[in-house]
């Protein structure tokens, strides 16, 4: 897995939400099924908060609602390299 800097910055709730909406912007589907209904866009961390990393946009991608409960209701297996190579995600340097 490629290494990622950790940072402890909180986001307040409006920085937050100009993080996610620059992820959709970003990314303009969702990144496993290539839906591109935007009011089921739902932002993934590709490192979880509670496995150190913060919300920065590097650590986003963005799922439709439907797939990121399949993913974290363990129905979809999908690495952290795998997401970030398979859908050009701009952590992997392309």
């Amino acid at each position: 897995m490629r290494p990622m800097p950790k940072t402890n910055v909180v986001l307040s709730r409006a920085a937050w939400k100009k993080l996610v909406e620059e992820c959709f912007d970003r990314d303009g589907e969702c990144k496993l099924c290539g839906s591109g209904a935007k009011d089921t866009f739902c932002p993934h961390h590709l490192i979880p908060v509670s496995r150190g990393r913060v919300d920065t946009l590097g650590n986003l991608i963005t799922l439709c609602y439907a797939c990121h409960l399949r993913l974290h209701g363990g129905e979809l297996s999908v690495t952290v390299d795998e997401l970030i190579d398979r859908y050009n995600h701009p952590s992997n340097g392309a």
